[in-house]
């Protein structure tokens, strides 16, 4: 799973990149939750399904963690470069320092909530607040963000 998780995080590291320059960071940013929402789900479907292939373990659990890692790659690539197109070149420190702090402290703060959760509620709980927040960022996302590169254009 880690091999599905990472080699993910690798190959469409590029993939990522690519889309972002051509299309903007934001469409990126958008395809990389819709994936990251289709992933988690299908972990919350697969104990429905029949286990199969060596020691039991289900191959969607690694469709699954491929997802994970490809999904991982779109947003930090899409929200670290996304910034960049932001405002002006003056305060594009700021705007760095602002959003890796936002993230750092989400990224400290999120398996230690999502550990009490599972261990009071269940995984399919947990699965199911992380998918609401997902779905909600992408709506703010898609209604509230506009794509900063037609913003520049304008200026």
């Amino acid at each position: 799973m880690s091999l599905a998780f990472l080699g993910a995080d690798t190959l469409t590291n590029m993939i990522w990149g690519v889309s972002g320059d051509r299309f903007g960071f934001r469409s990126t940013f958008i395809a990389s939750l819709a994936l990251w929402v289709a992933a988690t789900a299908i972990l919350i479907l697969t104990p429905l399904l029949p286990t199969f292939g060596p020691l039991g373990v289900h191959p969607w659990i690694f469709v699954a963690f491929f997802g994970l890692g490809s999904a991982q790659s779109g947003q930090m690539m899409s929200s670290s470069t996304m910034v960049l197109e932001f405002g002006t070149r003056e305060d594009m420190a700021m705007r760095l320092a602002f959003t890796q702090t936002a993230q750092g402290f989400t990224s400290a703060l999120g398996p230690l909530f999502g550990g009490l959760l599972a261990g009071a509620v269940g995984y399919n709980i947990l699965f199911g607040v992380s998918i609401g927040f997902l779905i909600g960022g992408l709506l703010i996302l898609v209604f509230l963000v506009r794509e900063p590169r037609a913003l520049l254009d304008r200026v």
